[in-house]
């Protein structure tokens, strides 16, 4: 059985809900975790709203999320906050108690990396700025993300999805990476 399936099995095992094929708005919000454009040893975790429509096998909607990580040297330590914002739109399918989507995305995701020495509080206590250097960077990002959702209760739905992303605004050139979410989304209308 594939995994494809395996995921409209289990959707469809329980009793169809009036929200899962009722065209309308979903407001979500998310734990967030994405692999950092720049810093290589840890991921940007934070949190993510999406705000999104499905009419027919159709979807779209928009995500904006934020989240930061930090990697430190010896003496340093940088501190990224991300900032993302992209508009999605691809195909969605609602069977049983759930719902199944893929989507393709376009967006920016802005960096602000700020550099401080390690001894901060101490440098603060002597009249000291601890920063020593800060920076933005804009960056265009291309997205695929796929997801289900499973109905709990009423209007609400458990919702899990990914994907990788794409951007090409480094020195280094092109930085592929990935991103995923778990989280709880409502149906307006």
């Amino acid at each position: 059985m594939s995994a494809i399936s395996l995921v409209f099995a289990i959707l469809s095992a329980g009793t169809p809900s009036a929200e899962a094929s009722t065209p309308g708005w979903r407001l979500g919000a998310a734990g967030w975790s994405s692999s950092p454009i720049v810093l290589a040893s840890r991921p940007v975790r934070g949190v993510q709203l999406t705000f999104d429509r499905a009419h027919g096998i159709l979807a779209w909607g928009a995500r904006l999320s934020w989240g930061l990580t930090t990697e430190s040297s010896e003496r340093l330590q940088a501190t990224h906050y991300c900032t993302q914002a992209t508009v999605v739109a691809g195909v969605a399918v609602a069977e049983g108690v759930g719902r199944a989507w893929l989507l393709g995305g376009a967006g920016g995701r802005l960096v602000h990396e700020r550099l401080h020495r390690h001894r901060h509080r101490r440098l603060r206590a002597a009249g000291m700025n601890p920063t020593i250097a800060w920076s933005w960077l804009l960056a265009p990002v291309a997205e695929l993300e796929g997801g289900v959702a499973v109905t709990f209760f009423n209007r609400f739905q458990v919702e899990v999805a990914g994907g990788p992303w794409l951007t090409a605004a480094t020195a280094a050139g092109t930085v592929v990476g990935w991103q995923a979410r778990l989280g709880l989304t409502y149906a307006i209308d």
